[in-house]
């Protein structure tokens, strides 16, 4: 995992926005697994980060993306030579992501979330890592999971895939 550099603050994200015309993705686990798993959506996900210049990810995302690798490993959906790729694969991917520092405010607004808008912990912490990083139409949300889609599509966030899509590939 990278340091400091790769961390992304509001005031980071604007200032990209401001000079360009740039897609930013924040991309909740559900979507990062599925550019290193085999999974539906796979392809649409892939086809999103396509056009995006920023991807964004809370830095939890990367103990549960090593999660989700570790549970392909364990159900055998990977072989030996397939896990070497796909943890490699995972590893250039994080690289390539720009983290979200967990915050004490963050996290107290996650709290928040978690409690009032009935969504699990983690997805909580996404849905505040997203508020952290940007305003609706500053930046989109990638995920599949239904609870945190219908979390942040509430407060305004452009979803991938868009609502009504079909959710696969």
């Amino acid at each position: 995992m990278a340091g400091s550099s790769k961390l992304a603050t509001r005031a980071g994200i604007e200032r990209h926005r401001l000079r360009t015309t740039t897609v930013i993705i924040y991309a909740d686990t559900s979507a990062l697994a599925k550019l290193i798993l085999q999974e539906d959506g796979s392809l649409h996900m892939r086809e999103a980060i396509a056009n995006a210049e920023v991807i964004l990810c809370a830095t939890i995302g990367y103990v549960e993306l090593k999660s989700a690798f570790a549970a392909a490993v364990r159900s055998r959906r990977l072989g030996a030579d397939e896990a070497h790729e796909t943890r490699s694969a995972l590893e250039s991917l994080w690289q390539s992501i720009s983290e979200v520092e967990l915050l004490p405010a963050v996290i107290r607004r996650a709290g928040d979330f978690s409690e009032r808008l009935s969504l699990r912990a983690y997805d909580a912490v996404h849905l505040s890592a997203l508020a952290e990083a940007g305003r609706p139409g500053d930046v989109s949300l990638a995920c599949w999971d239904a609870q945190l889609r219908r979390a942040a599509n509430d407060f305004g966030y452009q979803l991938i895939p868009a609502l009504g899509r079909r959710r696969s590939d």
